[in-house]
């Protein structure tokens, strides 16, 4: 198994760096990821790094329903958000 095939991210604001090393480290690394995949450049695979994207993450992850765990270790699905 290629590092990092499981993403457990502890908090809800750290969804958008899991998804990151993702992308940096176990896309290159897996045999299941085609190599059309793997062959994209850098710039192409790259997750947007500007300002605002990680608190854009970490409220749409809010809205669908996923809040940090009572362990602060964790993230569970409760209701979606209603606003």
């Amino acid at each position: 198994r290629a590092k990092l095939s499981t993403l457990a991210p502890q908090s809800v604001d750290n969804i958008y760096r899991a998804v990151v090393r993702f992308n940096m480290e176990h896309v290159r690394a897996c045999e299941h990821i085609s190599q059309e995949i793997k062959s994209l450049s850098p710039k192409n695979m790259r997750v947007v790094t500007e300002r605002g994207v990680k608190k854009y993450w970490a409220k749409s992850a809010t809205k669908l329903g996923l809040v940090d765990g009572e362990d602060g270790k964790s993230i569970v699905f409760c209701c979606p958000a209603t606003n």
